[in-house]
């Protein structure tokens, strides 16, 4: 019934000093209720001991004291339960809350076996908010993707450590699928110093140079590089003869977030 101590948050704490004051509440209630029930048994031995309680009521009286016993025993264990099924709630809200504040949509199998009916449904309600939330927000970044493809020119934004987190159609074209596609590096592409090289002068320009970068296979693209400033990465938009639109966007821009590591070269 009284069950051990349990990680809450990456913390354990004793069950009891976790335990809401409304459950500390109903138990000390049920205690409180059990204990009038046994005081009120022994009084009626102590009257049928003296003789001014007939036998026969104190039967009715014995009767009556079992059963409200067991009746509280048994209310005991099922708000006993029932909190178990809110904290598991509150488990499940917590991960929920972690899982869309990492970008990944919230899992409906998360709450796991021993939920009851009501924190059910309480977990249900909560998935079907949480996922109207998500699509209110995403559909800003939806209609910002639909402006950005219908550029009628090639571009491709990477990241401060030169990872590719946006690229359209054209510029997979001019730089190769494999070697620009969305989480790759851009080096693979573009000589990294000649990149650096263009950043910096951007930098110092304060706005758009127009630069010649070395291809891996060998060749030149021309291109305008655009720094985004310090820790934002850069836009590049490479020059292209053929018209027409910037086709299907690829992107992944949660990539900005990523921290780079201790030991990068910060270009």
């Amino acid at each position: 019934m009284w069950r051990a101590a349990r990680p809450v948050d990456g913390l354990t704490t004793p069950a009891a000093a976790r335990r809401p004051s409304a459950r500390r509440g109903l138990f000390a209630a049920i205690l409180a209720c059990i204990a009038a029930t046994v005081l009120a048994a022994a009084a009626g031995i102590v009257a049928w001991a003296e003789g001014a309680l007939p036998g026969p009521a104190l039967a009715l009286l014995a009767l009556g004291a079992t059963v409200a016993l067991a009746g509280f025993w048994v209310l005991i264990g099922l708000v006993d339960a029932h909190f178990d099924a809110l904290e598991r709630l509150r488990g499940r809200l917590v991960m929920m809350r972690a899982e869309a504040a990492g970008g990944a949509r919230p899992d409906p199998s998360a709450g796991g076996p021993g939920e009851d009916a009501e924190t059910g449904q309480l977990a249900d309600a909560a998935l079907a908010l949480a996922e109207i939330w998500r699509q209110a927000a995403q559909a800003p970044d939806a209609r910002l993707a639909a402006i950005v493809a219908a550029v009628p020119e090639p571009l491709v934004a990477v990241t401060e450590t030169g990872l590719v987190s946006l690229v359209n159609e054209r510029a997979l074209g001019l730089l190769g699928r494999e070697r620009a596609a969305v989480g790759t590096s851009i080096f693979a592409a573009l000589d990294d110093r000649d990149l650096a090289a263009a950043r910096a002068a951007a930098r110092a320009e304060g706005g758009p140079v127009r630069a010649a970068l070395r291809h891996a296979e060998g060749h030149m693209v021309a291109m305008r590089v655009v720094d985004l400033g310090p820790g934002h990465g850069a836009l590049l938009l490479p020059d292209s003869e053929s018209e027409g639109t910037g086709g299907p966007l690829h992107s992944d821009l949660s990539l900005h977030e990523t921290p780079p590591a201790a030991d990068a070269d910060q270009r």
